[in-house]
């Protein structure tokens, strides 16, 4: 019995391929190779892609710094030092001597202003101001007019005013008067900038006619209520000091809507005493007005809201301003309706 034969495949042997430094074959490092070149790629776009976003980013921040500090150099950040009257009237006697005035008086004013900008800026002279019957009125720095940050400078100038009596007015808010304020800014250019002078509610007009008047009439404004018949009274007790006769009219002036808005409804002032006629130089005079509250109100509000009780004297025909004085129509009308005891 034949014996099976065993067949054997001989494989065709293949000389090895060159090897390279530490005897490591050249075919071996390459197949080891093609199985990570996908990832190589991958890593070289990944820290690439984190090297330009950081070199952006950087990019951005310090643009962004640049901006800030660009605004900082152009900001002309000013603001009134004083809360109170719109603006410091130092020498009385530039409104004259006592006994004399005008229907379109001057006068020395000062403003204090703060910086609070980031950088110091330069004051310009020439600092317009504007307003209701401001006619003219020119400020300048005292000094230098170089401003710190934080520091204050004050502007000094003239300003003309008409005293000159004009009609009343139902708006509630204040006639509001601007100060055109210049400046060279930590970036070398000039810029304006406008600021408010009515923190205290009056103009810079009625400021200036009314110093002017204190040395043509001196005055006292005594007030009452009667809460039994619902009144209140507001009155001038006046005595000349001008060299001639004055012609003068009492004038009691309200926004009726003031009234309504709180609730309240007033009547007809009635005059009492003087109201209008001739003053003799020396003499005196006393008149006022008695107002009825018809309806008093559930509650009172705290608004903002006057009674003027004003003097004026006729300059050619046209009266002018020359004392004045307001009360708060929240109290009076709490003193009328009996809720002040």
């Amino acid at each position: 019995m034949d014996e099976p034969q065993e067949e054997a495949e001989f494989l065709e042997s293949r000389a090895d391929g060159p090897r390279g430094p530490f005897g490591i074959r050249f075919d071996a490092w390459i197949g080891a190779y093609s199985g990570e070149r996908w990832r190589r790629p991958a890593a070289f776009v990944l820290v690439l892609g984190l090297c330009v976003g950081a070199t952006a980013l950087a990019g951005v921040g310090a643009y962004r710094r640049d901006l800030a500090a660009d605004r900082a150099a152009a900001a002309l950040i000013l603001r009134q030092e004083t809360i109170g009257d719109p603006v410091s009237l130092p020498d009385a006697a530039s409104l004259g001597p006592v006994g004399s005035w005008s229907a379109e008086p001057s006068a020395t004013a000062e403003v204090d202003l703060v910086n609070l900008g980031p950088d110091a800026v330069t004051l310009l002279p020439g600092d317009v101001l504007r307003g209701p019957g401001v006619t003219a009125g020119s400020l300048s720095p005292g000094g230098s007019g170089r401003l710190s940050p934080g520091q204050i400078a004050r502007l000094v100038g003239t300003v003309w005013v008409d005293c000159r009596q004009t009609p009343a007015t139902t708006s509630p808010s204040p006639p509001v008067t601007t100060l055109l304020v210049r400046a060279r800014l930590a970036n070398s250019r000039v810029g304006t900038t406008p600021i408010g002078l009515n923190a205290g509610g009056e103009s810079v007009r009625d400021q200036i006619c009314l110093r002017q008047g204190e040395a043509v009439v001196s005055a006292s404004f005594p007030q009452s209520a009667d809460p039994a018949h619902h009144t209140f009274t507001l009155a001038l007790t006046a005595r000349s000091l001008a060299d001639t006769p004055l012609q003068y009219t009492l004038t009691l002036r309200y926004a009726p809507s003031a009234a309504l808005s709180q609730g309240a409804k007033l009547g007809g002032p009635d005059p009492v005493g003087s109201v209008s006629g001739a003053l003799a130089p020396g003499g005196t005079l006393s008149g006022g007005f008695v107002v009825p509250v018809t309806h008093c109100p559930i509650a009172l509000l705290e608004e903002n809201a006057d009674v003027d009780l004003q003097l004026t004297a006729l300059d050619a025909g046209k009266p002018v301003l020359l004392r004045a004085d307001s009360f708060d129509l929240s109290t009076l009308l709490a003193a009328a309706c009996g809720r002040i005891r």
